[in-house]
């Protein structure tokens, strides 16, 4: 590759391009390994390609090119496989899909649409909450169609029947489902409202009894102050009661009653 970029007017920088290209596709490992080499050796050889498209081993280069990219057809085919069988449906389905858009000559489209629909029938069946099932259950009805549009004799016919029978009729038990869930969803918000309504009908009576409460313990400890003090602060404690003055002279006080703070209150130092 450096002679043919070296001298690219020589008579040998065909064949020396032509046999760098070649020594990559040599190096490609096993499909079940790391492709990094093989994305490499496409771009090679493709490049001799390129570079002398009236050469007499352009034929050979797409041969290499071809089994290498049924190599890494091979290898998104088993690695979705694996997906599925270790029961991770939702990637199993869009790894078949990825693999499926990415070569869509592959030999292995059939039986990646066939794994494809297995894979999001489960999701959808038996792994799916209710506010999905739906959505995943009209996914999975759409890859039977696919399947059934491109292969209409496929040999996988049967099973992929027998699963949109499946589809269909969990289909009809979702959409009552939903329905349900639905009017008792506005049932709930209805009682809510009528709730808060209460709630906020009481809410000034209940205040006013707090603040008089407050203003009684207050009043009953305002006077037995214990202060410690430091640059920044003065901290204030009286069993439940806990004071903190601030910067700018105010006074916050947390007053606790039973274990729960009750109020936070915050006043002038000189009261």
């Amino acid at each position: 590759k450096s002679f043919s970029g070296s001298y690219p007017l020589d008579a040998r920088a065909e064949e020396a391009l032509y046999k760098s290209a070649f020594s990559y596709y040599k190096d490609s490992p096993k499909y079940d390994l790391d492709q990094t080499s093989t994305y490499t050796a496409i771009s090679e050889l493709q490049g001799f390609i390129n570079a002398y498209p009236e050469s007499s081993h352009v034929n050979d280069a797409n041969i290499y090119i071809t089994a290498l990219r049924q190599k890494l057809e091979l290898k998104s085919f088993e690695i979705a496989k694996v997906y599925y069988r270790t029961m991770k449906y939702k990637a199993a389905s869009l790894a078949f899909d990825n693999m499926i858009d990415e070569y869509p000559d592959s030999k292995f489209r059939e039986e990646a649409m066939m794994y494809s629909l297995r894979a999001k029938t489960e999701l959808a069946l038996n792994f799916s909450r209710v506010e999905h099932k739906d959505l995943r259950l009209q996914e999975a009805r759409t890859e039977y169609l696919l399947l059934k549009r491109y292969y209409p004799e496929s040999k996988f016919k049967n099973e992929a029947d027998k699963l949109m029978e499946k589809i269909d009729k969990d289909l009809i038990v979702t959409k009552d489902r939903m329905a349900e869930i639905e009017v008792a969803r506005k049932k709930a918000e209805t009682l809510q409202a009528e709730v808060n309504k209460e709630q906020n009908n009481k809410l000034p009576d209940i205040s006013n009894n707090l603040e008089k409460n407050e203003n009684k313990k207050l009043n009953s400890i305002v006077n037995n102050f214990n202060f410690i003090e430091n640059d920044n602060f003065k901290l204030i404690n009286d069993n439940s009661i806990e004071y903190v003055l601030s910067a700018d002279n105010k006074i916050n006080i947390q007053i606790e009653d039973k274990d729960k703070v009750v109020s936070f209150i915050e006043f002038d130092e000189t009261l």
